[in-house]
């Protein structure tokens, strides 16, 4: 399942929108140990800049977030971010 291709609109959310949007998502942030579950900086801190500080590739991230957002079908495809 891919996320959609142009991932950057998706980089653009704030860690908090994602975690709002996806609360499966909390299980991706845990596994790649990024503390911003209860980070009081995740409502500003943009997906990409987060995964940046953390080391991570955007692309794997995404790949993983589609995963478990909606293992049956690809939600991230369904429509812009807000």
């Amino acid at each position: 399942m891919a996320p959609p291709s142009s991932s950057d609109r998706w980089l653009e959310l704030s860690v908090l929108d994602v975690l709002s949007r996806w609360p499966a998502s909390a299980r991706l942030f845990l596994r790649y140990r990024m503390a911003c579950i209860g980070c009081d900086f995740s409502r500003f801190d943009r997906l990409g800049e987060a995964l940046a500080v953390h080391g991570l590739d955007p692309q794997v991230f995404l790949e993983g977030l589609a995963a478990v957002a909606d293992p049956d079908r690809d939600t991230l495809a369904q429509g812009e971010p807000s």
